[in-house]
């Protein structure tokens, strides 16, 4: 799942956000408020609909849940700053949740969990993600238009606006490209609002 690496310069960042506030293994999920910005996959999958859509069993959830809860301890540990150890530390708190996401998922569920990132972040991620950019081939200024449109959503909320610079900026060959990458349509389930929340800026936006 190598188009995953590209979560290396700021999952530690997310991870330490759950160090700070330690879950119980299957207590938290990642909350609805946090779609379309960009997300560790590891608490992505804590999300039940997630979860169902990729098809992974009680032990890979009990494994998920463990995993999110010890790596999120190692990246609390990381010292501030950026210097070589912090630097060291960081890329091994990225490596850990490659690593298990190597380990517990099948090809096909880590082909399937890239297309549910790229779902959930949305159009953001044509710009926040190097990859997804060159694989589209897009010019400087298709880069501009889509990034200013993503910034102005964050505040006026408007997908309909989103989406039409969307249409307009991107050619038709793009556009089937961008399909092609998300694969099937990823049906998002509200998250039980009961279930707690602790870890509420676990997702931070690149």
């Amino acid at each position: 799942m190598r188009e995953q690496s590209g979560i290396r310069r700021w999952v530690w960042l997310a991870m330490a956000a759950i160090g700070a506030a330690p879950v119980v293994a299957g207590e938290w999920a990642l909350p609805d408020s946090r779609i379309g910005v960009r997300t560790a996959p590891l608490l992505l999958m804590t999300r039940p609909d997630v979860q169902a859509d990729l098809g992974l069993n009680s032990k890979q959830i009990e494994s998920l849940h463990r995993a999110v809860v010890e790596i999120g301890g190692r990246a609390a540990r990381i010292p501030g700053g950026s210097g070589a150890e912090a630097i060291a530390a960081r890329r091994a708190v990225d490596e850990a949740q490659e690593a298990w996401i190597g380990k517990h998922l099948t090809e096909e569920q880590q082909g399937r969990l890239l297309q549910v990132d790229l779902q959930w972040e949305g159009p953001g991620a044509l710009v926040s993600r190097e990859w997804v950019a060159r694989r589209l081939k897009l010019n400087e200024e298709q880069a501009r238009a889509i990034g200013a449109a993503v910034v102005r959503n964050r505040s006026d909320h408007d997908a309909r606006a989103l989406l039409s610079t969307l249409e307009a900026t991107l050619t038709v060959e793009q556009r089937s490209g961008w399909q092609t990458l998300v694969g099937r349509v990823f049906v998002s389930r509200p998250v039980d609002q009961t279930m707690p929340v602790r870890p509420s800026e676990a997702a931070v936006e690149p």
